[in-house]
C-alpha cells in the first residue's frame, strides 16, 4: 500500500470516472499540494487501503479543503473521547467521513454528551451507539434527535428505561424519520395488524429492528401473503426477521409467488447522512 495523495487521479472509480474527480469537483477550494498532505495524513493515521482513502475522499470530498491540523483534532478527540482503537476510529471514518468536518464545540462534544446523559449510557454503551451509528454525530438535537425520541417515548408509552433498551437496540432508530417511517410503520402494525398498546410495546423492544423495516418490501408482502395462505397477521410482525427464503418456506409459498406480491417501488425512511450537521468552518 502506498502512502500518496497522487493515486486520487489516477484510481478509477465508479463509472469510469477517476477519483480525481474528489479534487475536481471544487478546484476553487482545493490547493492540490494541500490535498495531498491530507490524504497521505489520513492513509498514514488509518492504515486506509487505497481504495478505502478514494472511498472517503469520494464520499466527502470537501474533506480535502481541510487542514492536516483540523482533521487530526477531530480524530484526536473521538479517538480519546470515545475510547477508540485505531481500527474503531477507522470503522467510524469510512462509515461517516463527513464527520472530520464537524465542529468539535458546536456539535460532536454537544452531541455526544448529550446521548451520555439523556440515556444514562455507560462509556461502554456511548462507545458502541456511536460504532453502530456514527451517522449521529451529524444530527441536530434540537432539530432531530430531542423530537425523534420525545415522540417515540410519547407513542409507545416508553419509560425511559425501555427507551434506552430501544435506543442500544436499533442505534439507527436515530435516523429514522417520523413521518416517512416511524409513524406509518406503527400506524401499520396497530391497524393491519391489530397489535397495540402493552403488546406492541413488548414486541418492538424484544426486537428493535423490526421498526426499520421496509413497509413495501417486507410488511405488506408479507401481510398479504399471509392473507393469501390464511395465516395469523400477528406472523407479519412476529417472523419479520426471517429472511424471504425462510418466510415463503414457513407460508408454503414459492419465492416466485411472494415476489409478484411486492410493489414496485420503496418507500425513504431515513435521512440525509449530514443533515442539520454543524459543519467546522475552520480549515
Amino acid at each position: 500500500r502506498g502512502h500518496s495523495g497522487r493515486a486520487l487521479g489516477r484510481y478509477p472509480g465508479e463509472g469510469g470516472q477517476g477519483r480525481g474527480h474528489a479534487l475536481a469537483k471544487y478546484p476553487q477550494r482545493f490547493d492540490a499540494r494541500e490535498a495531498e498532505k491530507v490524504c497521505d495524513f489520513l492513509q498514514s493515521r488509518l492504515e486506509l487501503e487505497t481504495t478505502e482513502l478514494m472511498s472517503v475522499a469520494v464520499r466527502h470530498p470537501m474533506l480535502l479543503g481541510r487542514t492536516v491540523d483540523a482533521i487530526a483534532q477531530k480524530l484526536d478527540f473521538l479517538q480519546s473521547r470515545l475510547n477508540l482503537d485505531g481500527a474503531e476510529l477507522k470503522r467510524i471514518v469510512l462509515k461517516q467521513p463527513s464527520a472530520l468536518s464537524y465542529s468539535i464545540d458546536n456539535n460532536l462534544a454537544p452531541t455526544i454528551d448529550w446521548l451520555k446523559a439523556n440515556f444514562s449510557l455507560t462509556e461502554a454503551e456511548l462507545k458502541t451507539l456511536v460504532l453502530r451509528f456514527p451517522n449521529v454525530l451529524g444530527y441536530s438535537i434540537d432539530d432531530n434527535l430531542a423530537p425523534t425520541l420525545s415522540w417515540l417515548t410519547s407513542r409507545l408509552l416508553l419509560t425511559n428505561a425501555q427507551l434506552k433498551t430501544l435506543i442500544l437496540g436499533l442505534p439507527p432508530v436515530l435516523g429514522l424519520s417520523v413521518d416517512a417511517n416511524l409513524s406509518p410503520t406503527i400506524d401499520f402494525f396497530e391497524h393491519e395488524l391489530n397489535i397495540r398498546g402493552s403488546d406492541l410495546r413488548e414486541l418492538i423492544l424484544t426486537m428493535p429492528a423490526r421498526l426499520a423495516y421496509s413497509l413495501s418490501k417486507r410488511y405488506r408482502p408479507r401481510l398479504a401473503a399471509c392473507r393469501a395462505v390464511g395465516d395469523n397477521l400477528r406472523l407479519v410482525l412476529t417472523t419479520a426477521g426471517y429472511t424471504d427464503e425462510r418466510f415463503c418456506e414457513r407460508r408454503g409459498l414459492t419465492l416466485e409467488e411472494y415476489e409478484r406480491l411486492k410493489p414496485c417501488s420503496p418507500i425513504a425512511g431515513t435521512r440525509p447522512e449530514t443533515s442539520h450537521a454543524r459543519i467546522d468552518q475552520s480549515r
